[in-house]
């Protein structure tokens, strides 16, 4: 088994394994996880690229070069990380031609909640609206903006430095305070 990564699956709302029987042939595969399972991956000597993920779905790719990458690379070789969708990226990270790409896709502006004064604010594609949640875990989400990529990045950028600041402000008062 070529491992590939955990993914969600939407088919039957559960985490899963995703894999191809070798290494970058034939269909990506999932295993299901339930709870409590255990879960073991031995990491043989050679490395090989684990493709990419394509816009605007969001669907899996297999490396077409089958590329074994060197010791110490990423796991993606080149030409896959040149393809790769740039639907997870933060603003900062991304090249040109990945902002061009997201300028025509929707996204959505989101706040999770994980208990009690545990939440975030995030990004998702909308083609990944629930899916993203799924994968975070969160108790409740609230989606409020609908727009293009680079602005829901924009909005999501300022809303974590904005709030940061003023928790971290607030803390300095306490500290100075006792």
């Amino acid at each position: 088994m070529h491992f590939l990564g955990f993914k969600w699956n939407n088919n039957n709302f559960s985490p899963s394994i995703q894999y191809t029987d070798v290494p970058n042939v034939g269909e990506v595969k999932f295993k299901d996880l339930k709870a409590g399972s255990v879960v073991n991956i031995e990491i043989e000597k050679k490395k090989f690229c684990t493709g990419y993920f394509s816009d605007p779905g969001y669907e899996k790719k297999l490396c077409e070069y089958k590329s074994e990458l060197p010791p110490g690379s990423s796991f993606q070789c080149d030409s896959c990380r040149f393809h790769d969708s740039a639907l997870f990226l933060p603003l900062g990270a991304l090249k040109d031609y990945q902002k061009e790409v997201i300028e025509k896709q929707e996204h959505l502006n989101y706040i999770n909640l994980f208990g009690k004064d545990i939440y975030k604010t995030g990004v998702a594609a909308k083609v990944r609206k629930y899916t993203r949640i799924h994968e975070q875990g969160a108790h409740a989400s609230l989606f409020f903006t609908e727009c293009n990529g680079v602005v829901t990045r924009e909005i999501e950028e300022f809303i974590s430095r904005n709030y940061f600041f003023e928790k971290f402000d607030s803390c300095l008062e306490e500290s100075k305070e006792r």
